[in-house]
């Protein structure tokens, strides 16, 4: 019940934000219901009449029968193209939270993510809008049921066997459904992963002279083929299950009822139009049943989109300065920083965080930013701080844009972070996708400008020159220094050390500051 009221909670949140389609939509349903009925009666009046041989009461009936059928194709065409509307909408407007999400707090791989909205997402919105329409077709069922019980009494008794038998069938399946939609959406992602690593790595592939894809993308496909198989099993036993009574159950009613009017219980036009009523309720009774079980399929999907849907916003306290004190980190890869005594770095501070690849620099950098979450001591992340990693991502655009990123600064404040940047390319220039048309020097230039033009108390730069030559370094750092009111720079070189006022190594876990004691520009000497 309480993922019903979740589903029901996102349904009225969206009914409400798009109700230029919803409203239409529910409208054009209830007129519909509405024209069906109407179209019945209007039905076993025509028959009534032509077989009492009334011309005029025959030929007023089939008029307005045949502009009710009209008027009702109408309405379920409009009905069903607002209905398209309003999904893709919510499709779309989930989307767009999910990257939202992500962008407060990227807590998923980006693989998982795009697996889930490709896989996942549109049925994630079938749930959504599952109560509110099952409310809809619970009231369509039920004023179809007083009709053909209006028309003849034992029809209701007649059919309450088949809803029945197939609920019976519904509570075993069912939850087998569910479970085999599961395993199929996780076998599904397993392959997307893989497939994205065959693609991506193709190239390394060929370079050593393989021809093939490789055995754990086989390996996978293998696995969710025999996921999908019995999926398609349940899902499939369903659907064909759903049909038996929607084609048994209204022929058996309208042949008792013909019977029954052979004795004088009712007439043919009862018959023919308790008939066409009940192939209109077993519709809706198709559409309830359908997606009851559908919805076994539907909430799998939801459960696993709903979570991208959460913020995942590092817990953190910040300040004025970043301040860490015996505190330790732990990230993606398994890396633990144990920070040793205080590291702060405060307004006019440049620090040069240095040691060897894997020991936890990058960690030490996302903490003071923060974003990451400290498991243990004092940690307080600069208020306003921007972090540049070498795995930022540049769009398909120009290097404009992805300075700027559609924010609509003045175009004085880029072309001033750009130059400081040292951009020295054309700001038009389309930076391709992921910034391959960039070497890899201007796509590091490109993303320092990004951070410089945002003006940062602090700025972090992890690893964010290591494409640039020694002396467009020096360059950038001294523009860095003198743009940013504090500088953390992460990098192998020696390059930040005349800069330096405090230096931080990170060794084997463990991260401790240095005291520098020099000018600006002069030598140093340093002590633990």
């Amino acid at each position: 019940m309480s993922l019903f009221l979740k589903l029901l909670k996102y349904d009225i949140e969206y009914t409400k934000k798009y109700w230029k389609y919803s409203v239409p939509f529910y409208i054009s349903y209830l007129l519909d219901v509405a024209v069906f009925l109407l179209m019945n009666y209007l039905l076993k009046q025509l028959v009534d009449s032509a077989i009492s041989g009334e011309l005029h009461n025959v030929i007023f009936y089939t008029a307005f029968f045949l502009l009710s059928v009209t008027s009702r194709f109408v309405l379920v065409f409009l009905g069903d193209y607002i209905s398209d509307l309003y999904k893709k909408a919510v499709e779309l407007d989930l989307a767009l939270r999910i990257v939202e999400r992500r962008v407060e707090g990227p807590s998923h791989p980006p693989g998982e993510v795009l697996s889930r909205v490709t896989a996942d997402l549109e049925n994630a919105v079938y749930a959504i809008a599952t109560p509110l329409w099952l409310f809809f077709v619970v009231g369509d069922v039920a004023a179809v049921a007083l009709f053909a019980y209006w028309l003849q009494p034992l029809s209701l008794p007649l059919i309450l066997p088949f809803a029945a038998l197939y609920a019976v069938l519904m509570k075993r399946v069912g939850p087998r459904l569910l479970d085999a939609r599961s395993r199929e959406r996780e076998a599904y992602g397993g392959w997307f992963k893989r497939l994205k690593e065959a693609v991506e790595g193709a190239h390394s592939l060929h370079r050593l002279g393989l021809r093939r894809a490789p055995k754990l993308l086989t390996d996978a496909t293998a696995t969710y083929f025999a996921k999908f198989k019995k999926f398609t099993l349940y899902s499939r036993s369903i659907d064909y299950l759903l049909q038996a009574p929607a084609q048994v159950g209204p022929n058996f009613v309208f042949a008792v009822a013909l019977l029954l009017a052979l004795q004088g219980q009712g007439t043919v036009g009862d018959a023919v139009a308790l008939r066409n009523s009940l192939n209109g309720l077993f519709l809706p009774i198709g559409h309830l049943m359908s997606t009851v079980g559908s919805f076994y399929v539907m909430a799998s999907s939801f459960l696993r989109v709903e979570p991208l849907l959460r913020s995942a916003q590092p817990r953190v306290v910040r300040g004025a300065v970043a301040y860490l004190r015996d505190a330790v980190f732990s990230y993606d890869n398994g890396v633990v920083v144990e920070v040793v005594g205080e590291v702060a770095v405060e307004e006019g501070d440049f620090v040069w965080v240095r040691g060897p690849s894997g020991a936890g620099k990058s960690t030490l950098a996302k903490a003071l930013c923060g974003l990451v979450e400290p498991a243990g001591g004092v940690a307080v992340a600069a208020v306003d701080c921007v972090y540049v990693g070498n795995d930022d991502y540049l769009f398909d655009a120009t290097v404009y844009e992805n300075i700027d990123l559609w924010e609509g600064r003045p175009r004085g404040d880029v072309e001033w972070a750009a130059a400081a940047a040292g951009v020295d390319f054309p700001l038009d220039k389309r930076c391709g996708e992921g910034g391959r048309e960039l070497s890899e020097g201007q796509r590091q230039r490109v993303l320092i400008a990004r951070a410089l033009l945002r003006r940062p108390r602090l700025l972090v730069l992890d690893e964010a020159t290591s494409g640039l030559d020694k002396e467009l370094e020096t360059k950038v750092l001294q523009a860095v220094r003198q743009a940013a009111k504090a500088v953390v720079v992460v990098s192998h070189r020696d390059s930040p050390a005349q800069y330096s006022n405090k230096i931080v190594e990170v060794r084997e876990g463990r991260a401790y500051m240095v005291t520098v004691n020099k000018g600006v520009g002069g030598d140093s000497s340093a002590q633990r």
